[in-house]
Protein backbone atom coordinates (compact mmCIF):
# COMPACT_ATOMS: atom_id res chain seq x y z
CA UNK A 1 0.00 0.00 0.00
CA UNK A 2 1.10 3.82 -0.28
CA UNK A 3 -0.54 7.30 0.44
CA UNK A 4 -2.35 7.01 -2.54
CA UNK A 5 -4.66 4.06 -0.67
CA UNK A 6 -5.30 7.27 2.56
CA UNK A 7 -6.32 9.70 -0.07
CA UNK A 8 -8.90 7.16 -1.56
CA UNK A 9 -10.39 6.76 1.77
CA UNK A 10 -10.47 10.51 2.17
CA UNK A 11 -12.45 11.07 -1.01
CA UNK A 12 -15.40 8.16 0.04
CA UNK A 13 -15.02 9.55 3.48
CA UNK A 14 -15.80 12.91 2.28
CA UNK A 15 -17.83 12.23 -0.59
CA UNK A 16 -20.39 9.87 2.66
CA UNK A 17 -19.47 13.56 5.23
CA UNK A 18 -21.26 16.04 2.03
CA UNK A 19 -24.03 13.08 0.89
CA UNK A 20 -25.14 10.89 3.78
CA UNK A 21 -23.79 7.67 1.72
CA UNK A 22 -25.97 4.97 0.96
CA UNK A 23 -28.45 3.05 3.35
CA UNK A 24 -26.32 -0.09 4.47
CA UNK A 25 -28.83 -3.00 3.08
CA UNK A 26 -26.73 -5.70 5.76
CA UNK A 27 -28.07 -3.91 8.55
CA UNK A 28 -31.18 -2.56 10.57
CA UNK A 29 -29.86 -0.49 12.30
CA UNK A 30 -30.10 2.10 9.47
CA UNK A 31 -26.13 3.14 9.21
CA UNK A 32 -24.87 4.93 5.79
CA UNK A 33 -21.88 3.36 4.01
CA UNK A 34 -20.30 3.92 0.43
CA UNK A 35 -21.22 1.59 -2.00
CA UNK A 36 -19.17 -1.87 -1.89
CA UNK A 37 -17.70 -1.20 -5.41
CA UNK A 38 -15.39 1.35 -6.93
CA UNK A 39 -18.16 0.67 -10.03
CA UNK A 40 -21.03 1.82 -8.09
CA UNK A 41 -19.03 4.67 -6.26
CA UNK A 42 -18.40 6.09 -9.31
CA UNK A 43 -22.00 6.25 -10.21
CA UNK A 44 -23.04 7.19 -6.90
CA UNK A 45 -20.43 9.87 -6.99
CA UNK A 46 -21.71 11.46 -10.07
CA UNK A 47 -25.17 11.46 -8.88
CA UNK A 48 -24.32 13.08 -6.11
CA UNK A 49 -22.53 15.75 -8.09
CA UNK A 50 -25.01 18.66 -7.29
CA UNK A 51 -24.98 18.02 -3.55
CA UNK A 52 -21.67 19.68 -3.18
CA UNK A 53 -19.85 22.79 -4.34
CA UNK A 54 -18.73 22.24 -7.62
CA UNK A 55 -14.70 22.37 -6.53
CA UNK A 56 -15.17 19.78 -3.67
CA UNK A 57 -16.77 17.31 -5.96
CA UNK A 58 -13.92 18.00 -8.18
CA UNK A 59 -11.64 16.75 -5.29
CA UNK A 60 -13.21 14.09 -4.27
CA UNK A 61 -13.54 13.04 -8.37
CA UNK A 62 -9.77 13.19 -8.72
CA UNK A 63 -9.20 11.54 -4.68
CA UNK A 64 -11.11 8.34 -5.81
CA UNK A 65 -10.03 7.58 -8.62
CA UNK A 66 -9.11 4.20 -9.50
CA UNK A 67 -5.41 4.73 -10.58
CA UNK A 68 -3.08 5.73 -7.61
CA UNK A 69 -0.90 8.05 -10.27
CA UNK A 70 -4.03 9.93 -10.84
CA UNK A 71 -5.11 10.60 -7.49
CA UNK A 72 -2.58 13.46 -6.96
CA UNK A 73 -1.16 13.90 -3.48
CA UNK A 74 -1.26 15.28 -0.15
CA UNK A 75 0.01 18.33 -0.90
CA UNK A 76 -2.11 18.99 -4.12
CA UNK A 77 -4.68 18.27 -1.94
CA UNK A 78 -3.78 20.69 0.82
CA UNK A 79 -2.81 23.30 -2.08
CA UNK A 80 -6.45 23.15 -3.37
CA UNK A 81 -7.86 26.65 -3.42
CA UNK A 82 -10.90 25.07 -2.25
CA UNK A 83 -9.11 23.39 1.17
CA UNK A 84 -8.00 27.07 2.12
CA UNK A 85 -10.13 27.10 5.12
CA UNK A 86 -9.37 23.95 6.19
CA UNK A 87 -5.13 24.97 5.94
CA UNK A 88 -5.73 28.39 7.51
CA UNK A 89 -7.49 26.02 10.36
CA UNK A 90 -4.62 23.78 10.55
CA UNK A 91 -2.11 26.18 10.85
CA UNK A 92 -4.07 28.22 13.31
CA UNK A 93 -3.93 25.12 15.46
CA UNK A 94 -0.18 24.07 14.84
CA UNK A 95 1.41 27.56 15.40
CA UNK A 96 -1.10 28.76 17.95
CA UNK A 97 -1.76 31.71 15.59
CA UNK A 98 -3.28 32.44 11.73
CA UNK A 99 -0.77 34.58 10.89
CA UNK A 100 0.10 34.76 6.63
CA UNK A 101 2.55 31.44 5.92
CA UNK A 102 4.98 32.21 3.54
CA UNK A 103 8.80 30.70 2.39
CA UNK A 104 10.33 32.15 4.99
CA UNK A 105 7.87 30.31 7.78
CA UNK A 106 8.18 27.00 6.34
CA UNK A 107 10.82 25.64 8.55
CA UNK A 108 8.65 27.01 11.86
CA UNK A 109 6.31 23.37 11.22
CA UNK A 110 7.25 19.97 13.16
CA UNK A 111 9.86 18.63 10.55
CA UNK A 112 7.17 15.63 10.34
CA UNK A 113 4.32 17.82 9.20
CA UNK A 114 6.08 20.20 7.42
CA UNK A 115 7.38 17.23 4.90
CA UNK A 116 3.67 16.83 3.68
CA UNK A 117 2.09 20.17 4.75
CA UNK A 118 4.32 22.71 3.99
CA UNK A 119 1.64 25.08 2.68
CA UNK A 120 4.31 27.74 1.66
CA UNK A 121 5.23 25.43 -1.32
CA UNK A 122 1.64 25.94 -2.71
CA UNK A 123 2.30 27.75 -5.53
CA UNK A 124 -0.62 30.29 -5.51
CA UNK A 125 0.44 31.73 -2.22
CA UNK A 126 3.92 32.63 -2.79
Amino acid sequence: YSFAVDLYSLGVLLWVLLTGGQENLHSTSGTRVPPPTHEEFVEALHESEGRMAAGVFEAVVKLTQEDPSLRGTARDLICDPNFAGARSFYVSKVRGGDAPISYEDSGELDSGVSSLTSWSLCPSEV
